[in-house]
């Protein structure tokens, strides 16, 4: 499982939480920032069109489950639960298939939400996820 610290300070936009060899705030500073390759068209259309990353929404649920109490596991069944029940309208940015995309309604993205969160908090890494990545490498350093 990842640091803590590392969950709660970093983000999808820069960070590529499919690296498994990353899992410190050290880590990730030697290893530096790596660009999601929708960050442009994403801050570019966010604003004005309302869309939500599917990714950006899953790092903030990991940050929250980090902070319970209860089994890891347990949260994330908790927290998906409580996407079906609440959910959410508008468009959400998706990474499916090699694409990014934009999906209506969260009830048609609560899959991507919720495995995006396990391989932020890193309990159930899957090598084979390597094609869900959407990240490109950058020569930006990681400030935090």
């Amino acid at each position: 499982m990842r640091q803590r610290r590392l969950i709660e300070n970093t983000s999808p936009c820069s960070f590529d939480y499919y690296d498994k060899s990353l899992q410190t705030i050290a880590d990730a500073k030697a290893k530096g920032q790596v660009k999601c390759s929708n960050v442009q068209q994403c801050n570019a259309r966010n604003v004005l069109e309302e869309i939500q990353c599917t990714r950006r929404l899953a790092q903030e649920i990991a940050s929250y489950i980090i902070d319970r109490p209860e089994p890891y596991p347990e949260a994330v069944r908790r927290e998906r639960l409580d996407l079906i029940n609440c959910p959410m309208e508008g468009n959400f940015w998706v990474f499916r298939n090699g694409e990014w995309e934009i999906v209506r309604g969260s009830e048609n993205v609560i899959d991507d939400i919720i495995d995006f969160v396990e391989i932020i908090i890193d309990f159930q890494f899957d090598e084979k996820s390597q094609s869900k990545r959407g990240m490109e490498k950058s020569h930006l350093s990681l400030t935090r």
